[in-house]
């Protein structure tokens, strides 16, 4: 019975522990789709914007232009809007190689302390992407220690059961040997 207590204790704390790293995994999941998704709005904002500059100051060298054809004052317009087509790009790219949204990071330092997630790693995408693997890995492991007891539990609960019924028949034999030792004195 000990045994059973005892595997019964260890698959509760074993249990226990897997429901926290679900709940933890699910919230950094939660937290790193949330932060992905205002970096999103953000990065299409400050595009848009930026892109709304470069349609109004290239309107305003081609209207220039062609208002004083071949003037000198177009020029300044048409390098402004250069340089912003450049920082388009610039930002572009970077999303590309990042393979994030711009402000992905900077969110992500928002969001975990928001859902009240304590990580172990720097909180960004990065590190939560590796808190996240661990915090699998840790699930696996808790999923064959719960096995392993319920195991035992089994175990545990055929021995008590054969310990019982041993018990009943060694008694049951017991009972007769004294009969059968009676009837021979007394024959």
């Amino acid at each position: 019975m000990k045994n059973l207590k005892n595997n019964i204790a260890d698959i509760s704390k074993n249990g226990e522990s897997l429901i926290q790293n679900y709940l933890k995994l699910f919230g950094m999941r939660q937290s790193e789709r949330l932060a992905t998704f205002l970096g999103g709005i953000s990065s299409v904002f400050l595009i848009s914007v930026l892109l709304l500059i470069i349609i109004v100051f290239g309107s305003i060298v081609l209207a220039d232009f062609l208002n004083s054809l071949f003037e000198s004052k177009y020029m300044g317009f048409l390098l402004i809007s250069i340089l912003y087509l450049i920082t388009v790009g610039i930002l572009l790219l970077k999303m590309k190689a990042t393979g994030k949204p711009l402000f992905t990071n900077l969110f992500m330092k928002f969001v975990l302390p928001l859902l009240n997630i304590d990580i172990n790693q720097e909180p960004t995408v990065k590190g939560v992407e590796i808190e996240r693997i661990q915090i699998e890995e840790k699930i696996e492991n808790d999923k064959e220690f719960i096995n392993v007891h319920t195991q035992l539990i089994k175990y545990a609960i055929f021995e008590d059961l054969f310990g019982v019924l041993t018990g009943f028949f060694q008694t049951k034999s017991d009972t007769e040997k004294q009969t059968n030792d009676k009837k021979e004195s007394n024959d």
